[in-house]
């Protein structure tokens, strides 16, 4: 039976494709319709005109703000710290301070004692006794005699108390190095000279005399 089914739908399906067959192979009876022409009309349109450039007004400056001031107050300052300096600086500087006051002038010295009339006189007579040995000691050059040289030379010198010389030398010349070097020699030969009175208290005295050397 199956069999029999099978046979009988390929039987089918046989003729189906046959009647397809057939119908594709018939010519159509109606002819086929010609195209139709469609007229094309350009119509050309005008070009539009280009925009006219934008002119840009300048802005206006912006007005500059007025920003407030702020001051600020500074701080006030902080206390220093006192540094002390060490004692050796006070010192130094009460020195330089004392140092920088004037002091006042010393009151005058008091008046010297008047001279004892006494012993103005036994100097006078001590220095007349002087002058007298010196002069017995002088001795005029024979050359300066003969040529009429004539002049003073002071001399200076220093004696002790008993007459002793201890130094001399010329205080001011004659012109005449023969007159003064002759004035020189007096003083050494008349060393000692007389010794000073108990009234004169000096250890030493400086002594500067004259030495005229005039032909009489």
């Amino acid at each position: 039976m199956a069999m029999v089914r099978h046979l009988s739908t390929l039987a089918a399906l046989a003729l189906h494709a046959a009647g397809i067959g057939i119908a594709m192979s018939m010519p159509s009876s109606a002819p086929p319709a010609e195209p139709k022409e469609i007229p094309i009309t350009l119509t050309m349109a005008p070009l539009p005109e280009p925009p006219a450039p934008k002119v840009e007004e300048p802005k206006p400056d912006p007005k500059p703000e007025h920003k407030p001031v702020v001051r600020e107050t500074p701080p006030p300052p902080l206390p220093q710290p006192v540094i002390e300096p060490p004692p050796e600086v006070i010192a130094s500087a009460a020195t330089s301070v004392a140092e920088s006051v004037v002091p006042e002038a010393p009151p005058p010295p008091p008046p010297p004692p008047p001279p004892n009339p006494g012993a103005v006189k036994a100097k006078d007579d001590y220095f007349g006794r002087v002058l007298a040995w010196l002069e017995r000691h002088k001795r005029y050059p024979g050359e300066a005699r003969s040529k009429r040289t004539q002049g003073t030379a002071m001399v200076w010198f220093v004696m002790d108390r008993q007459g002793r010389v201890h130094g001399s030398k010329l205080h001011k010349t004659s012109g005449y190095p023969v007159l003064d070097e002759a004035a020189l020699k007096m003083v050494q030969r008349a060393s000692p000279l007389p010794a000073m009175p108990p009234e004169m208290p000096d250890q030493q005295v400086e002594l500067v005399v004259p030495v005229e050397f005039y032909i009489r």
